[in-house]
């Protein structure tokens, strides 16, 4: 098992090395190479089980070349829709768990962001859901920043912007709010 485990990884180098070398696919390589030290450490397991007389040496080494055989089929997905897709780190992160209907959702919604400090709208969009307490309800977090009343909120400053250039939409009653660009993309969105 270790020796085809070793040689399909070996091939899945070849077959991306290009992607490997992108920042945006460098989780990939990471991945690949964490696969590898596990392989490692199943040689070393699979040599002691073979002069072992406890049985959990050989059950230990089972669990963790299932695990290895299972992390492999999972990075193969992941090279997959990053080619296919033309995905990022970020993206995959953020439609990871999304049906196909709701990864358009998604990407309908994230038109109304602006990425601010960000590299991408998907990493501001994954960095705001966390910190605004949505753990990993990247859709519901987008639902809600879309369906912001702003009839229902103050506007901060009444006219023009701020200094950085965005107004700050509050609803007094429910403590939500919304952060806008001075062309009208989605900053933030949250609960006070």
């Amino acid at each position: 098992m270790n020796n085809d485990s070793i040689e399909e990884l070996n091939s899945i180098l070849n077959e991306n090395k290009i992607l490997f070398t992108k920042s945006d696919h460098f989780d990939l390589f990471i991945k690949l190479n964490n696969i590898k030290k596990k392989l490692t450490k199943l040689t070393s397991l699979e040599n002691k089980a073979l002069t072992s007389q406890y049985l959990n040496d050989s059950f230990l080494a089972q669990e963790l070349a299932e695990i290895i055989n299972l992390e492999i089929e999972n990075l193969k997905e992941e090279l997959e829709q990053a080619k296919k897709y033309q995905w990022t780190q970020f993206d995959r992160q953020l439609f990871a768990k999304y049906t196909e209907t709701e990864i358009k959702e998604i990407q309908e919604l994230m038109r109304l962001w602006n990425l601010g400090t960000y590299s991408s709208i998907a990493e501001s969009i994954i960095d705001h859901t966390y910190r605004k307490g949505y753990e990993d309800e990247f859709l519901e977090y987008l639902r809600a920043a879309a369906n912001f009343d702003k009839i229902k909120a103050r506007r901060i400053p009444p006219i023009g912007f701020r200094d950085d250039d965005t107004v700050r939409w509050e609803n007094m009653k429910t403590g939500e709010y919304l952060i806008e660009d001075n062309l009208g993309k989605i900053r933030t969105y949250g609960i006070n």
